[in-house]
């Protein structure tokens, strides 16, 4: 088990228009379904990022303070109800 983030960054291509969605969340803040969506990723063993951008992808930065650590994951990767959980907090950028 991994330490937790102090904040986590959530990016994924492919939104309305084409537009990159983000959130900007507070791990002690989430709700529950987030949190648990998030805690599983995280629990989870996960290979190197590969750095070939797609637009079905969600990225993921856990900055824990000291550095942070960049994960990705392709959408067809990820089970629905995860999905489902990050989806609910994007929003297109201001």
């Amino acid at each position: 088990m991994r330490a937790r983030p102090q904040r986590i960054f959530i990016e994924r291509g492919g939104g309305p228009g084409g537009e990159r969605l983000r959130a900007d969340l507070d791990p002690v803040s989430l709700p529950p379904d987030v949190a648990g969506a998030i805690t599983r990723l995280l629990d989870e063993t996960h290979p190197p990022t590969d750095d070939d951008p797609s637009d079905a992808a969600y990225d993921l930065v856990l900055d824990y303070g000291d550095h942070e650590e960049r994960l990705r994951y392709d959408e067809e990767e990820l089970p629905r109800d995860l999905r489902e959980a990050l989806d609910a907090c994007l929003e297109a950028p201001g």
